[in-house]
């Protein structure tokens, strides 16, 4: 199985899965292999569930922080919230937790404490290379989002009747800027007014999107 996800064979490497734990449904190795591939194919929510099986049979910090990590990247704040919570008071030792708020800050779009905490790590170890990287994320996103902003603010003023929302790129994760960006247009009653149309080649990112959307509205 893991040759299949070394090589991108998903879809091979499902098939395989799902007969290992037709055999032994409580097979936390194959559960976490499970959560490993949907991950991979950004199906967070069906990442989650295996994940939370998993820690079921067994917990360890490294599944927790898997676990907690693959619902940020699905964009979902308040379980992304709740996990943290749980993960620092269960493994309160673990040395990247600073990263792992930033992480969340960043999910929240409040780019000055992720910048802040990022920093906090620099000055323990100014070579930190997760925190340069965050730093630089975060520097990205907010000059991105503020951008971003404006056009959309500039183009309703303009009289536009809807706006088209569209995150598809290479660089990007889709779902994640996708659900970002519409929390920052909601807070924004001049742009809320009008319509938003999610547009997006990948389906995961329209229908997680959406439901994140309504939750967020």
């Amino acid at each position: 199985v893991q040759t299949y996800l070394d090589s991108g064979a998903l879809d091979r490497a499902e098939v395989e899965i799902q007969a290992m734990l037709q055999e032994k449904p409580s097979d936390r190795a194959a559960l976490i292999l499970k959560g490993d591939v949907q991950r991979q194919m950004g199906n967070y929510q069906e990442a989650v569930a295996a994940y939370q099986s998993a820690r079921e049979v067994e917990d360890t910090e490294p599944l927790a922080l898997r676990l907690l990590e693959t619902m940020m990247q699905g964009g979902d704040l308040e379980q992304s919230r709740a996990a943290f919570e749980e993960f620092r008071q269960t493994y309160p030792e673990y040395e990247r937790m600073d990263l792992l708020e930033a992480n969340l800050a960043i999910l929240n779009a409040d780019y000055d404490k992720a910048a802040e905490l990022a920093k906090q790590t620099l000055q323990k170890n100014e070579n930190d290379t997760m925190a340069l990287l965050l730093l630089g994320r975060v520097q990205f996103y907010g000059a991105k989002y503020d951008e971003a902003l404006e056009i959309a603010r500039q183009q309703v003023e303009d009289g536009a009747q809807i706006l088209d929302i569209n995150m598809d790129d290479a660089m990007l994760d889709a779902v994640h800027e996708m659900v970002t960006f519409l929390k920052l247009l909601v807070a924004e009653p001049e742009i809320a007014r009008v319509p938003l149309m999610i547009d997006s080649s990948k389906f995961q990112a329209v229908s997680y999107t959406h439901l994140r959307a309504h939750e967020t509205v």
